[in-house]
């Protein structure tokens, strides 16, 4: 998971070194944006809103346009190295290769992570690692879990999924509390990684 959520707050998996996949799945947002469409690395206007990450390892689907992706290690590519819109900007997978197996810290992470493989880095355990983390962004215990499970009852604006002010970052924040688990807002296991390399 060291390697996965490394990879996950790297910005050097944008083409220009400004964008990680936390830049649109932000912690705090219960791994979503919170905001209309997210502009892509060129400042291209996205085209739907960033969807939360919470539970995204049993999602059936995972895309809103090609419903036939159901693997996280393939809808890595998507924002990685789409165009239509440009999110991360990523030209090519031997690009993102020969920018991770560059990294001492990372050729070390990933002969940790993936012994039979020898340590490696390719884009498909890049897309691996990186999938591997988010399958661990699991939020099972929300007041919204509780209601179902009849532990507690929501407060009408939550049960009524009332619409938020674009603006009120705080009335944004108090809703994701409530929705949210706190366990998983601020789990430190799922924050950015130090910056020294784990030993």
């Amino acid at each position: 998971m060291q390697l996965g959520r490394r990879l996950f707050y790297d910005a050097d998996l944008s083409a220009d070194g400004s964008m990680s996949c936390a830049t649109c799945h932000a912690r705090r947002h219960a791994f979503a944006d919170g905001n209309r469409p997210h502009p892509g690395m060129t400042d291209q206007p996205g085209v739907r809103n960033v969807p939360s990450l919470a539970n995204v390892g049993a999602f059936s689907t995972l895309t809103w346009i090609d419903q036939h992706v159901t693997r996280l290690d393939r809808q890595f590519f998507i924002p990685m190295m789409g165009h239509h819109p440009v999110e991360m900007g990523m030209p090519d997978r031997t690009t993102l290769v020969g920018r991770i197996a560059g990294n001492a810290c990372y050729r070390h992470l990933f002969a940790r992570a993936f012994p039979r493989a020898q340590g490696r880095i390719d884009a498909d355990t890049i897309a691996t690692a990186v999938a591997l983390f988010e399958r661990t962004l699991v939020s099972r215990d929300s007041a919204w879990d509780q209601a179902r499970q009849g532990r507690v009852t929501l407060k009408p604006e939550a049960a009524h999924g009332q619409a938020l002010p674009d603006d009120d970052e705080a009335a944004l924040e108090s809703f994701l509390r409530a929705l949210t688990d706190v366990h998983f807002l601020h789990d430190p296991a799922l924050a950015l990684p130090p910056e020294a390399c784990p030993a």
